[in-house]
């Protein structure tokens, strides 16, 4: 966006969620009849993707390097229906990643649960002296 575009828009997170909660779909509408390819997601769009949506009515799923801010076409690309099921392999994929996140979040909620303990035990020894 071009810094005069940001004219007008609120710094207030509340007005931010009322905006997108009433959002009508009217600019994304506008920016596909000029032409351009416009990106969002559904509630049942896969972790880490985006829809992209060409003005020819074509859509791809995509992903994005932060790092780089490059996109890349997913293997999962130009798939007209989305509701339709994850491949096994990905779906294996994405439970194997859950379970190993859910296991590094436990381990860290320990680590922290410890250093929490750590920090009231040297507390109380710092007030006996």
């Amino acid at each position: 966006m071009k810094d005069d575009q940001f004219k007008g828009l609120p710094d207030d997170t509340d007005e931010w969620i009322r905006l997108l909660q009433s959002d009508d779909g009217r600019a994304a509408r506008e920016h596909l009849d000029a032409g351009r390819a416009i990106y969002y997601r559904d509630a049942d769009s896969p972790i880490g993707l985006c829809i992209k949506k060409y003005p020819d009515g074509h859509r791809e799923l995509v992903r994005f390097s932060v790092e780089h801010g490059e996109q890349f076409v997913s293997s999962l690309d130009v798939r007209d229906d989305f509701n339709d099921p994850l491949p096994p392999d990905l779906l294996d994929l994405l439970e194997s990643v859950a379970k190993s996140t859910k296991a590094a979040n436990d381990a860290l909620d320990d680590a922290l649960a410890f250093i929490d303990e750590s920090n009231v035990r040297i507390e109380r020894l710092s007030k006996a002296e």
